[in-house]
């Protein structure tokens, strides 16, 4: 399985690249709590961010992740929120939920972290078949970081 895992991982980049360029084209720029959300996390290129607000989120890893349900036994359920790199596509319904966004914004962390949109998607999918979804490390950390912006009543 880990054989398929990187040219799976590379096919996927292509999506993720392209869409991101869309959402950088046609996305708004972040607001001042979520800059100054950026700026904790130390993200790179702040500027360089975008979110577009969608009715519903769809992309090619649908089938995967159904796939992933099926084998790691995890309740996936359909995304509010996902980020291709810079940019990230959100449910208009969640727009502007500061957890969610911060969620999404060390997501950006982690694409920085791994270098490019391949190693990333290469540890995600990786991380998501072998502890399933609701255990994957990048998803509890992802999660844990935008808990604790709340918590220190950061935003």
């Amino acid at each position: 399985m880990k054989s398929l895992l990187y040219p799976f991982a590379f096919l996927a980049s292509l999506w993720t690249k392209r869409k991101e360029k869309y959402i950088s084209d046609n996305g708004r720029s972040l607001n001042m709590y979520e800059i100054q959300i950026a700026k904790r996390l130390k993200i790179q290129n702040v500027t360089k961010i975008k979110i577009l607000s969608v009715a519903r989120i769809t992309h090619p890893l649908s089938g995967t992740f159904s796939f992933l349900k099926l084998l790691t036994r995890a309740v996936i359920s359909e995304p509010i929120g996902l980020t291709l790199g810079y940019s990230i596509l959100i449910q208009k319904s969640n727009s502007y939920k500061v957890e969610l966004i911060a969620h999404e914004l060390v997501h950006i962390k982690q694409y920085e972290e791994k270098g490019s949109h391949v190693h990333f998607l290469k540890e995600y999918i990786s991380q998501c078949i072998k502890y399933g979804y609701n255990n994957c490390p990048i998803e509890i950390e992802a999660h844990n970081i935008s808990q604790s912006f709340l918590k220190d009543k950061m935003v």
